[in-house]
């Protein structure tokens, strides 16, 4: 396998990166010649950013390559699978109106951390086509405290605990619209948790 990490976000190049992880995807990481775990994560965040940057709409093939990424989760560690789940939800659900965004300001989201998840720690908020994704540490929603992912679109809430990697908490009640909706929703009991399976 020969992979080069330094690729630009082109759809030639993410089918390029497709055909060569087609090749090997289901192989253990040893059994990968050339492999850099780290360094191929942070390609694909680095091309999520400048996906996100020049696009607004879906595009099938980079969800091709998160797809398979997805599937080699022997090469990654909890908190990169985690990561690579996120994204793929991410380019999944772009090309949707985001107008909804308005309705959540830096600040509102913040302080809706704060009182839903008592979070203590830092709050990184990033937002692309499709949602909102809250990276926090030191919250709890009386499980323990915890660092976790808070990701809302205009589908969807789901939380990820960096403790319980294998676990996806999903909103299962009306999604807010307001980010007082949303403080509310953080403090509710209306949320499922759904096993992520890696096989």
């Amino acid at each position: 396998m020969s992979l080069n990490y330094d690729i630009e976000y082109t759809k030639g190049n993410i089918v390029e990166m497709v055909e060569t992880l087609t090749t090997c995807w289901k192989k253990k990481p040893e059994d990968v010649p050339g492999l850099d775990s780290e360094q191929l994560h942070k390609t694909v965040r680095r091309l999520l950013s400048e996906w996100s940057e020049k696009k607004s709409t879906s595009d099938y093939n980079f969800m091709a390559l998160l797809i398979i990424l997805r599937g080699c989760e022997l090469w990654f560690s909890d908190d990169q699978f985690d990561d690579i789940e996120c994204w793929l939800g991410i380019v999944s659900e772009a090309g949707n109106n985001n107008g909804w965004q308005e309705n959540f300001t830096d600040e509102a989201v913040t302080t809706a951390l704060k009182t839903g998840l008592k979070c203590t720690g830092e709050i990184t908020i990033s937002r692309d086509a499709s949602g909102i994704s809250i990276e926090y540490t030191q919250g709890d929603y009386g499980t323990g405290v915890h660092d976790g992912t808070v990701v809302l679109t205009n589908h969807a809430l789901n939380l990820y605990n960096k403790l319980t990697p294998n676990i996806r908490t999903t909103y299962v009640s009306d999604l807010p619209s307001t980010s007082e909706e949303f403080a509310a929703a953080l403090q509710s009991d209306d949320w499922d948790e759904i096993e992520i399976n890696r096989e």
